[in-house]
């Protein structure tokens, strides 16, 4: 599972990591971030195979293009903050995307809880060697929350109130998770999952056109655990109540257990 990430480094970094540019109209909406909340469908930056030469900013909770109407489209979205590599050429959210619609996530980090009893210790993820990395995603645009006579065009009646326009083009991204490696089996200890981290060999090649479903699954297995370093944080990053997104929630937390990663 993948709920939470951080992407705590500036516009200019994201465009020396990633040797891109920012899109015209996403640029302006990016700002670091210490904590998401995938539960409110953020928009996030993310690098799509159409145009891999930007970053652009999505909302966290992809909307299939065949979702019908709105209240299809929240319906599906619950279940679509993630995507299970297990499912992804099965799911009817999915199968579309993985083949046609890939992105790169692009984060510093993410949190994951460890439960000890009663108790749930929250843990932030990064690389050791402090870099910006990408999770594979998939992306996908919804544009029927604006149909052909809704958009307010031609005269109105005497009277009429404004007419409702509907919501445009939305576009959308789901995390692609994988079986956790022995690091974040120990930290993600009930579920047993991790967000599938690209090797930095594979970003480009994840955008690439003509993958195969064996060369996808063989990019998503999971990292090696020696790439990566673990801490737990302060409990702000438990409590839904307090504004997580301040540098304080990535604070690490002096407990005799951040000596072990």
């Amino acid at each position: 599972m993948c709920f939470n990430t951080s992407y705590a480094k500036n516009k200019e970094y994201w465009q020396t990591r990633f040797g891109v540019e920012w899109g015209k109209i996403d640029e302006p909406k990016y700002e670091m971030t210490f904590f998401t909340n995938a539960a409110t469908h953020p928009e996030c930056p993310v690098i799509t195979n159409e145009e891999p030469a930007k970053i652009q900013m999505f909302e966290w909770g992809l909307i299939p293009f065949w979702a019908k109407d709105r209240e299809k489209a929240d319906q599906v979205r619950k279940g679509t903050i993630n995507a299970r590599n297990d499912s992804l050429f099965e799911k009817a959210s999915f199968k579309h995307a993985i083949m046609k619609r890939r992105c790169l996530v692009l984060v510093d980090g993410f949190y994951e809880w460890r439960r000890e009893g009663k108790r749930k210790i929250p843990y932030h993820i990064r690389l050791r060697s402090g870099e910006g990395f990408a999770i594979a995603g998939i992306w996908d645009v919804w544009t029927k929350g604006e149909r052909p006579g809704e958009r307010g065009d031609g005269p109105r009646k005497r009277g009429e109130g404004p007419r409702k326009r509907g919501e445009g083009p939305k576009k959308t991204f789901s995390v692609i998770t994988t079986e956790a490696n022995p690091l974040l089996e120990h930290i993600h200890n009930v579920k047993k999952r991790m967000p599938a981290i690209l090797r930095k060999e594979h970003e480009k090649r994840w955008l690439a056109p003509d993958l195969t479903r064996e060369d996808i699954e063989e990019m998503l297995k999971p990292i090696d655990e020696e790439l990566l370093e673990a801490y737990p944080v302060s409990k702000l990053a438990s409590d839904p109540r307090a504004d997580r997104n301040v540098p304080e929630v990535m604070m690490r937390e002096k407990t005799e257990q951040q000596t072990l990663f």
